[in-house]
């Protein structure tokens, strides 16, 4: 147990000196424009860490365990560049998030979902154009994996968030979801979302009605 104990500090010692390297670069702006340290350090304080200002031994572990770590470094400055280029609400630049996820069949991280889900809250028709044919292509598993994480934005703090989750759901159109629906639609603190989320119902409503 010991030399478990004095290999996992081992570990520990190596992969925080890495992140504070991270950071120091975060701290002089090399990484402001993609967020990654950012990114890190709300992992490393999340509410488990609340009540302390330091990182623990099992806390550092518990989150890079099995993880290879500049892969898992790399697949977050991706993520963290594709939400950069779409918070700029710029519509070549918004295609340029559309394209390259169109061309990988799988579900892309959630932070990059919500975001995309936030450009439809918002309202632009054309950059509504460009996501909304990225999510009509979709099947199969990624349509499944999909359904799924916009479901669990639902739950998103933010107002638009929420929105932009039920507008993507509403483009899959997909009844069997409207046992959520009508929880949001109930319970949401904004009637903006309520509205929202009503109309969906009403329309899975009709569906059936002409079924």
């Amino acid at each position: 147990e010991l030399l478990l104990c004095e290999e996992t500090l081992i570990i520990y010692n190596a992969r925080l000196h890495r992140l504070n390297k991270f950071y120091e670069s975060y701290k002089s702006g090399q990484y402001t424009q993609m967020k990654v340290a950012e990114s890190i350090i709300r992992l490393l304080n999340d509410n488990v860490q609340k009540e302390t200002s330091n990182v623990t031994v099992f806390h550092f572990v518990g989150i890079f365990k099995g993880r290879h770590f500049e892969p898992y470094i790399e697949n977050m400055g991706h993520d963290a560049w594709m939400v950069t280029l779409l918070d700029t609400e710029q519509i070549h630049k918004v295609a340029q998030v559309v394209d390259r996820l169109s061309n990988v069949p799988v579900v892309p991280p959630l932070e990059s979902l919500k975001h995309l889900g936030v450009l439809l809250a918002r309202g632009d028709f054309r950059i509504s154009v460009i996501v909304e044919q990225y999510l009509r292509q979709a099947s199969g598993h990624l349509l499944s994996d999909l359904l799924f994480s916009y479901l669990c934005l639902l739950e998103d703090d933010t107002t638009d968030a929420r929105l932009g989750a039920l507008k993507a759901l509403a483009i899959f159109d997909n009844p069997r979801i409207s046992k959520q629906i009508a929880y949001v639609a109930e319970h949401d603190s904004s009637e903006d979302v309520r509205r929202f989320a009503t109309s969906m119902l009403r329309g899975f409503e009709e569906e059936v009605t002409r079924i």
